[in-house]
């Protein structure tokens, strides 16, 4: 008896096959968006400590209904619309509990605040990071910058300036005790404009960070008046690009920089001046230069910055100097054999600077406000700050503009959402990087020349 083909394809069949078919490409595609596009809260509960919520906390431009994808999509008409609003310009209608109340519960600051929002990777568990932040007011924007930043992974120390008044040193030694990665310095220094308290007060964080027990990478210092533009796994992931090479600004000084370091300066009420004393020249033969008080140092820096003694006694040359935290770290990461240095000029004229977007009086992009010749974003500014590849910004101040805060905020939350999504789908969840990073541009930095 000769074999015969069923007729699966007779024009009887058909509509059932088709049916078949299509349910088959149903189920494929539901599972497909299970992968890709789980809702916030879902992605939330993957990360979160059992017993405790995740939350999000309460942002003016969410209670108001502000378009930040809009705004920073640059449109001008709706900015102008914002701008006439008066209704989201008071910030207290956001608040749940003032902060100083919210501090003394810690359950309550992490429900109310959303510390546990975050989802971590493996990649991020894998390089954890450490941060130094130096406050002197406003712990509302200090514990936006915190909860924005923190992760369990990483570290974070704080330093509270020696002026600061009693009770926001209370609320941020609250907070502190709320983490236990989370560290108040115990020395405070007396923060004054221009002078070496600055760099002290990040020595202060530094040993903190070589002291600790977590195995971070890569330790960044900032203000309290700063926020980052990357969240968490991007910068891991363009601190890994630079395989143990700092971020530091440096460059030669012109004549007007080389008096700060050539005459001796003295504090008097609380500014800093300088005498008609010239300095001795440093014992070592090297060539001071100028840079940025803030960076992305390596583990190995930090210890040669801490403990080298020609490091040591550079620091203490510099007691007496102008803005002593604008040449130490400048000079130091030029110099031939320093864990991380990089030979190459590093500047923010080229744009070649990772770990700060800051717009000066003199730049060629233009804000509406300036304090001591540094821009203070606003909305207006949005556009600008998003298309940055810098890891943080520098300033704001949430009294001037909280929505700024906020969308970035937003952003933020959005941004680290989808990369989870991806992440969760991927099978190459241990080296796939960011698809929405420039890597052509961070990949020719001079750092990895």
């Amino acid at each position: 008896m000769r074999f015969r083909w069923p007729r699966l394809f007779s024009c009887k069949r058909q509509p059932y096959l088709a049916f078949l078919a299509l349910c088959g490409a149903g189920m494929a595609l539901l599972l497909w968006i299970q992968a890709h596009f789980l809702s916030p809260r879902e992605l939330m509960r993957l990360d979160t400590p059992k017993g405790s919520e995740a939350g999000t906390p309460c942002l003016l431009s969410r209670l108001y209904d502000i378009d930040c994808p809009r705004l920073a999509a640059a449109n001008v008409s709706y900015l102008q619309q914002l701008v006439a609003r008066t209704d989201w310009k008071d910030s207290k209608k956001c608040m749940q509990k003032p902060l100083e109340q919210l501090a003394e519960n810690c359950e309550d600051l992490k429900k109310h605040h959303g510390y546990h929002r975050w989802p971590v990777t493996p990649q991020e568990e894998d390089f954890p990071l450490a941060f130094g932040i130096k406050i002197h007011k406003a712990p509302d924007m200090f514990e936006r910058l915190l909860r924005v930043l923190w992760r369990p992974q990483n570290l974070y120390c704080i330093h509270v300036d020696s002026k600061t008044p009693p009770d926001v040193f209370q609320v941020v030694k609250n907070l502190s005790n709320c983490f236990p990665n989370v560290v108040l310095t115990e020395v405070r220094v007396d923060l004054i404009y221009l002078s070496v308290g600055s760099l002290l007060s990040d020595m202060q964080c530094m040993r903190v960070a070589l002291k600790s027990t977590i195995p971070w990478k890569y330790y960044l210092n900032l203000s309290g008046q700063e926020f980052p533009l990357k969240t968490n796994l991007e910068m891991v992931q363009i601190l890994a690009l630079l395989n143990g090479k700092n971020d530091v600004e440096s460059y030669l000084p012109g004549k007007y920089v080389s008096g700060w370091f050539s005459f001796k300066h003295v504090i008097l009420n609380g500014s800093i001046y300088r005498t008609k004393e010239r300095k001795a020249p440093f014992m070592y033969p090297i060539r001071i230069r100028k840079g940025s008080a803030y960076g992305a140092f390596s583990r190995k820096f930090m210890d040669f910055a801490l403990n080298n003694n020609m490091a040591v006694a550079f620091l203490h040359w510099l007691a007496d100097t102008q803005a002593p935290d604008e040449l130490f770290w400048a000079t130091l990461n030029h110099l031939p054999g320093v864990p991380g240095g990089v030979e190459h000029p590093v500047s923010h004229r080229y744009g070649t600077v990772l770990s700060r977007a800051v717009v000066w009086q003199w730049d060629q992009y233009k804000c509406k406000t300036y304090v001591r010749a540094v821009c203070i974003y606003t909305a207006s500014d949005l556009p600008w700050l998003i298309s940055r590849h810098e890891l943080i910004a520098n300033k704001f101040d949430e009294t001037t503009d909280p929505i700024v805060l906020d969308c970035l905020e937003d952003a933020l939350e959005r941004r680290t959402f989808s990369a989870y999504r991806d992440l969760v789908s991927s099978p190459f969840k241990a080296t796939q990087t960011v698809a929405s990073l420039n890597w052509t541009f961070y990949k020719n930095l001079p750092h990895l020349k």
